[in-house]
């Protein structure tokens, strides 16, 4: 079994309690994701171009940031190599049904 080290990456979802929309996102570093969307809510600023409509209709405290699944981060993994497997990771799950929660 491969050895892992504490990581901060995986899929996160951005949901709108209001209509059911959930957009999906890789990162490297969810606490760093996750303080971008507080910041963006807390000033008014979609974080994502996607959500726009929505952020305009329901305002940004209809928006909720939810980890979907954090991807630990095996020793000597290349970050080329981390980072695209967190973004098949996020595609397998698009194609999963499963709403905001």
């Amino acid at each position: 079994m491969a050895e892992t080290m504490e990581s901060p990456g995986g899929v996160y979802a951005l949901c709108c309690r209001k209509s059911g929309t959930r957009l999906l996102c890789a990162t490297v570093d969810m606490q760093k994701a996750r303080q971008w969307f507080l910041v963006c809510q807390e000033e008014g600023r979609c974080p994502k171009r996607e959500l726009e409509k929505e952020w305009t209709a329901y305002g940004p405290s209809a928006f909720a940031f939810e980890i979907v699944e954090r991807v630990p981060k095996k020793q000597g993994q290349e970050p080329e190599a981390y980072r695209q497997g967190i973004e098949t990771l996020k595609e397998f799950l698009a194609m999963q049904p499963f709403g905001c929660g």
